[in-house]
C-alpha cells in the first residue's frame, strides 16, 4: 500500500481530470448525441410497458434459459419474427445525476489506484517523464477502452458508438499518462 502514499497526488489529480474530461465528453461535446435514438411511435410502447410495471434491471428479448431452449422451434420462430434486443430499465423518476457523477468519481478513483499500483510495480521512482507517460498512458488506454468492446460484440452496440467511446478512452489514457508523468 506504499504506492498509494507515494502516488496519492497523481491518483487524485487524474481522478479529478477524468471527472472533468468525462463531463466534457458527455455533457458538452456533441459527438455522443446520435448514439441513442427514439423508439418509433414511443408513446404506445411506453404505455404498454407501464402496464407491466417492469422493475429496474436489464432484460433480453426474446428470452430463453438455455441453448437447448434456443434450439426449440417456438424460440426459433420468435427470433425470426422479431424484434430481438436488450432493454435497460432505470428506476422511475428523473436520473439522479449527482448520485451517478459521485459513483463515476469513485470508479475513476479505483481505476487510478490500479493504474498507480501497476506503474509502481513496473517503474522505478527515478523513471523519466517519457517512460512514465508511455507506460501509464498505455495502461490508461487499456483501462478506459477495453471494457466497452465486448458490449459491441455481444449486445449489438453500434460500431460508431463503440468507436467514439474507444476514442474517448484513448484521450482519457493520454491525460492520465500526462498527469502521472508530470507528478511522478
Amino acid at each position: 500500500m506504499q504506492f498509494i502514499i507515494d502516488l496519492w497526488l497523481p491518483i487524485v489529480a487524474a481522478t479529478v481530470a477524468m471527472f472533468f474530461a468525462s463531463f466534457l465528453v458527455w455533457a458538452v461535446l456533441p459527438h455522443h448525441k446520435p448514439d441513442w435514438g427514439r423508439l418509433p411511435d414511443e408513446d404506445p410502447v411506453l404505455e404498454a410497458m407501464r402496464g407491466k410495471d417492469i422493475p429496474a434491471g436489464q432484460y433480453m428479448f426474446p428470452y430463453c434459459t438455455s441453448m437447448k431452449e434456443m434450439a426449440e422451434p417456438e424460440m426459433k420462430a420468435k427470433w425470426e419474427k422479431g424484434p430481438a434486443g436488450f432493454l435497460y430499465v432505470r428506476p422511475k423518476g428523473p436520473p439522479n445525476m449527482g448520485k451517478y457523477m459521485g459513483i463515476m468519481v469513485v470508479y475513476q478513483l479505483i481505476v487510478n489506484v490500479f493504474i498507480a499500483y501497476i506503474a509502481s510495480v513496473a517503474l522505478t521512482p527515478a523513471a523519466d517523464f517519457v517512460t512514465v507517460f508511455r507506460f501509464v498512458g498505455t495502461v490508461g488506454v487499456l483501462a478506459h477502452c477495453a471494457a466497452g468492446i465486448p458490449h459491441a460484440v455481444w449486445f449489438a452496440r453500434s460500431f460508431s458508438s463503440t468507436a467514439k467511446e474507444v476514442l474517448d478512452g484513448v484521450a482519457y489514457g493520454i491525460v492520465t499518462g500526462l498527469i502521472f508523468a508530470a507528478l511522478w
